[in-house]
């Protein structure tokens, strides 16, 4: 019996398009397989064996080719009707069953039809699928029925199945030959199958995100149990909602609205607006999604916790903490945006159970580091919070690294968070804010830490504007003390000395700017407690070496202080060491200070100011008053006389 049923898939795979019973010819096969041809008609008789008589009449040329039954069924012993017996549940009708389906010539007439539904599944309705089975089961619990029928029935919930969503459909009766050659198609995924089991189903969810810990879900199902353990929304592909990065929420519609539309989380009931897009190997999300779709408020339409991603609300969840403590209105500071911490996702992708925490530009103002530690929840190195200031000042405290979820205002208090008042370090001991910050703070109030702001806009973003009066000097006006950096205002202290008194306007000499004196910073970094006196060229002309006496606040060997002219003529007196806070006169007296009038040394003593230098225009050496041609000629770092050469304007009154 078994040959001669592999002998009929043989024949019928070699008789594709042939037609029923009755036919015109009917086509006899070599050993190899091949039709000979037989241009006579033949028939099948009625007792269901094959005329010999029709072999006979094949031409002489091709008798060599024609087939007996040998070459069909080693078997049989003649060719004849039990060549293409296969037993009793062979229709006898003789016709074709089905549009397109193939048809073999039994031996008495009748036919065998080459569906798949003629060998497992259905014959009457073409149904392929089990039950029943190839070996005729039809109960569920038997592997070769299973779910099948549970597959391929219509669904109110899902894509409706085909057979070739989970396996290859075979294209010939090659595969009849009592193994179960099974090859899984593209949509199926990658399965692997033993003991009755699927692993690996796209179908069943093995790509989806896993199930929180709390709910299990069965993704791996057995093919003989049908009973709905591996079909119940909720419980089986996937949980409701789906753990990992997917958002907590239960309203599936809210993202999946071309698919769902409606769910209820306690009972799991769903009503679909397309349940043929479930389940249909792509997840359908509609587009216009934003940020609050997963976060944040959506009626507000802020982005930011509360809510988090998974639902929470308290600010002692890390997913919460200080989003709205940072993002509230303030008094005191700018309004701080979402980006000034972090970058703003501008895709999805960050949906993927981490917190990706990439830092904003103004986290990282001024060489800032900011990190943060995900089992303290404390962040740390941000510019925001300090981390590039001064140290606290002596007895001060500050808290500079902030916990996210405690939002009590610890880390907020003005004086002890970022900063103490005020700083300490190299910052001017002074609590003064307005003094140098004038253009951010309006009054502060050192007792009760208490402040009103001008531009609170300027506060912790991102930059420290000063000028030179923001810390010493008068803002808008001289950047010279007064005031010191500590708000000195007195000429006896060296924070203030003799500046304004060179700074003034003179009608004796040129104005003397700042910068002939000492280099001007160009940044704040001379900002560290110690007076860095660079001196300039000016105060270092035609050689000198100018030093400067910290303790006695003693200049020497300044060029503008007469250090490289001639000595004092015999009986005068200068005095060319000026003590810095001493600002009486005493060091710009003329001919009593730089020089002697006239000077000693090798300078004539007899000729008149005016004679050698014109920048004077007359000069009383009784009351050792000038009058000045041109002042700015002197103590401008050069000696403006007429050319020595001429002999005659010293010696004229000798000829």
């Amino acid at each position: 019996m078994q040959s001669r049923f592999a002998a009929s898939l043989v024949i019928g795979l070699l008789v594709v398009g042939c037609s029923g019973g009755g036919s015109e010819e009917t086509p006899v096969y070599d050993a190899e397989g091949d039709a000979a041809v037989d241009e006579t008609e033949t028939g099948a008789s009625d007792s269901g064996g094959a005329d010999e008589s029709s072999a006979e009449t094949a031409s002489d040329s091709d008798a060599e080719d024609v087939a007996t039954s040998d070459t069909v069924d080693d078997g049989a012993d003649e060719a004849g009707a039990d060549a293409v017996d296969v037993g009793d549940d062979v229709e006898t009708d003789g016709d074709a069953v089905g549009t397109g389906d193939v048809a073999v010539e039994g031996g008495d007439g009748g036919s065998f039809p080459a569906a798949c539904s003629w060998c497992h599944g259905d014959r009457a309705s073409g149904n392929p699928a089990p039950p029943r089975s190839a070996t005729g089961e039809t109960a569920t619990s038997a592997r070769g029925v299973g779910a099948h029928a549970k597959h391929l029935s219509a669904s109110a919930w899902r894509h409706e199945i085909v057979c070739t969503d989970c396996h290859a459909v075979p294209t010939d009766l090659m595969h009849g030959d009592g193994k179960a050659d099974l090859k899984w198609s593209a949509r199926a995924g990658a399965i692997t199958y033993a003991s009755l089991t699927c692993r690996g189903s796209t179908c069943h969810g093995a790509k989806l995100l896993p199930p929180p810990t709390s709910v299990a879900v069965a993704r791996e199902p057995v093919w003989n149990v049908v009973d709905g353990t591996y079909s119940k929304c909720g419980t089986s592909c996937h949980s409701n909602p789906p753990a990992g990065w997917h958002t907590p929420a239960t309203a599936c519609d809210g993202c999946h609205a071309d698919v769902v539309d409606s769910y209820d989380p306690v009972t799991m009931a769903t009503t679909w607006k397309d349940a043929s897009r479930h389940v249909n190997g792509v997840v359908d999300v509609v587009g216009g999604k934003t940020c609050t779709s997963c976060h944040g408020d959506a009626t507000t339409k802020n982005p930011a916790p509360p809510r988090g991603s998974k639902g929470e609300t308290l600010t002692t969840d890390r997913a919460v903490g200080a989003h709205a403590k940072h993002l509230g209105a303030s008094t005191w500071r700018r309004d701080i945006a979402c980006d000034d911490c972090h970058p703003i996702p501008s895709w999805t992708l960050h949906s993927n159970a981490k917190t990706d925490l990439l830092w904003g530009t103004l986290t990282r103002s001024d060489g800032a580091a900011p990190k943060f530690d995900p089992l303290t929840s404390t962040c740390a190195g941000q510019y925001c919070h300090g981390a590039t200031l001064l140290p606290a000042s002596a007895g001060g405290t500050t808290r500079r690294e902030p916990v996210f979820n405690q939002v009590d205002g610890t880390f907020s208090a003005c004086g002890e968070s970022c900063h103490t008042n005020p700083p300490g370090g190299t910052h001017p001991n002074s609590t003064a804010c307005p003094t140098c910050h004038g253009t951010v703070i309006a009054t502060y109030d050192p007792t009760t830490k208490a402040a009103t702001w001008k531009d609170r806009s300027k506060h912790i973003d991102g930059e420290v504007v000063l000028n030179c009066t923001s810390c010493h000097g008068v803002p808008g006006g001289s950047e010279a003390p007064p005031n010191g950096t500590k708000g000195e205002t007195l000429t006896s202290q060296k924070a203030v000395g003799a500046h304004q008194a060179h700074l003034a306007s003179s009608t004796w000499h040129r104005d003397v700017l700042c910068a002939d004196c000492h280099t001007k910073p160009t940044s704040v970094l001379h900002m560290n407690g110690v007076a860095e006196l660079t001196w300039s060229a000016v105060s270092a002309a035609d050689g000198a070496a100018p030093a400067y006496g910290a303790t006695t606040a003693t200049c020497s060997g300044v060029y503008c202080h007469g250090s490289t002219l001639a000595a004092a003529a015999p009986g005068g007196t200068t005095r060319r060491q000026p003590v810095w806070t001493t600002v009486d006169g005493t060091y710009d007296g003329c001919g009593t200070s730089c020089h002697t009038n006239p000077p000693g040394g090798w300078h004539s003593s007899s000729m008149k100011c005016p004679t050698c230098h014109t920048s004077i225009k007359t000069y009383d050496p009784v009351t050792k008053t000038a009058t000045w041609k041109d002042r700015t000629l002197h103590v401008n770092g050069k000696v403006d006389a007429y050319d020595m050469g001429d002999c005659m304007l010293c010696h004229e009154d000798m000829f």
